[in-house]
């Protein structure tokens, strides 16, 4: 697995590494609000070397981290970047904290079981929980997993401004309540006779589109032979119109190939993203495109991330598997997307909502950036001799060489589970540091 790494142990570019690692961390700290960041007065001698010349083009970390108010320990798992201009990230099991954009605790709600949050564009918060509930009249309640709507927004008479969820502070536990509606899944709440195992099935992940309707990835190693059973391992629509607690509908997604359709197309599908991401406005075509990217976590994918997109041409619309290259074409990057067993276990995927449009994957210990063709990397800098694309991925340690020739080197990514993306800051979540890291490209410190 090739990753770009903040400093080469290459001996033909051991001359130029002059800095420390801490003193390199604390020199990205300054240079972070620096105005004038290649500047004459600015060595650059401390960004990572890459494959191209003429260029230095790479992911710099950016501090601090995100942190909890107090500095108290937490289990942060799953990042969303609000369309409120706001992050939530869920701390594992224990609930939701906001941050504002300078990454400052603003509120945090209380949720048992919430394992992944998400935004629509009423504002509302989506959020996973694992919970009891009746999933079949007359039978014992069942831990299964529910969808959380949570209203965040003013409603108060003199129309208070508030933050993210800053709502509930001062409420009520049944005022708190009114606000959370549990949307429980699988949708057969009231029947008999039918398959209580089922209840097993986990929700994992999440994407809004446009309209507020969302995708949601489903897995579960219950097998069912009832007949109209929701496809238990699969991704599927939901249409939340009035804003309800029952969905209206929740329709499996099969894909069309050559073959036919497909209606056992996914195999453990885990992460999901759309095109509609903050801070797209609804007349860009992210924000009406029915298009997703999702990931599988089955060990037999070797193609583990894939671009499903909405064909329209003909009367009925239907899903397919874009058709993106599965090696490079020559002298357009070092990598592809749907390169066969390029992944391992990505655990978060998001898009830019901004006109870049990139792709992030985190995966195993580093993070990869991809255009939506399914090529790996960036555009060079415009000194460069060559329009091939820069691979950026990095993760792994990152490695100093001191004055007096010793190495020393820090675990910059040790688990990503997931990414989020906003105003060209890349942010992931480490399930291993416990950590919250934000990056930046350093062609974008200006």
């Amino acid at each position: 697995m090739h990753q770009i790494k903040s400093r080469t142990t290459d001996p033909t570019h051991r001359t130029s590494a002059k800095l420390s690692l801490a003193v390199c961390l604390g020199l990205l700290c300054l240079l972070t609000a620096c105005n004038d960041f290649f500047g004459k007065k600015t060595s650059k001698d401390f960004l990572p070397i890459t494959n191209n010349v003429n260029t230095t083009v790479s992911y710099a970390q950016v501090f601090p981290n995100l942190v909890p108010m107090g500095g108290q320990s937490w289990n942060p798992v799953n990042i969303c970047m609000g369309f409120d201009n706001l992050i939530y990230v869920v701390d594992s099991a224990k609930g939701i904290y906001c941050f504002n954009e300078a990454g400052v605790e603003q509120s945090y709600l209380p949720l048992p079981g919430v394992t992944y949050v998400t935004q629509d564009r009423r504002l509302d918060l989506l959020a996973i929980t694992k919970d009891t509930a009746t999933i079949i009249q007359g039978a014992p309640v069942q831990r299964t997993s529910i969808i959380n709507r949570i209203n965040i927004k003013t409603t108060n008479p003199n129309n208070t401004y508030t933050i993210g969820l800053s709502v509930f502070n001062g409420l009520s536990a049944a005022e708190k309540a009114a606000r959370i509606k549990r949307i429980v899944f699988p949708l057969f709440l009231g029947q008999t006779g039918r398959n209580t195992a089922l209840a097993n099935i986990n929700l994992n992940a999440i994407a809004v589109l446009g309209d507020n309707d969302y995708y949601v990835t489903c897995s579960s190693n219950i097998k069912s032979n009832e007949s109209d059973d929701f496809n238990n391992n699969g991704v599927l629509l939901c249409t939340d119109p009035d804003n309800e607690a029952r969905v209206r509908a929740w329709t499996p997604v099969n894909i069309v190939g050559a073959g036919g359709t497909n209606f056992n197309y996914f195999s453990q599908p885990f992460a999901i993203t759309t095109l509609a991401q903050p801070p797209n406005s609804v007349n860009l075509i992210g924000a009406r495109s029915r298009d997703f990217i999702f990931s599988s976590l089955d060990d037999q994918e070797l193609v583990k991330v894939r671009y499903i997109s909405q064909n329209t041409s003909g009367e009925i619309p239907f899903y397919q598997d874009k058709d993106l290259p599965t090696s490079v074409p020559t002298g357009t990057a070092d990598g592809v997307l749907y390169q066969l067993g390029r992944f391992r276990g990505p655990r978060g995927l998001t898009v830019a909502g901004d006109n870049s449009r990139y792709l992030f994957v985190v995966d195993k210990d580093s993070i990869y950036q991809f255009t939506l063709d399914g090529l790996e990397g960036v555009p060079p800098t415009a000194a460069s001799s060559s329009r091939k694309l820069i691979k950026v991925s990095t993760g792994g340690k990152i490695c100093g060489v001191a004055d007096n020739g010793a190495t020393s080197c820090a675990d910059l990514l040790v688990r990503p589970i997931s990414v989020g993306y906003d105003n060209r800051l890349v942010y992931v979540v480490d399930g291993s540091l416990k950590k919250v890291l934000r990056f930046r490209l350093t062609t974008d410190f200006q």
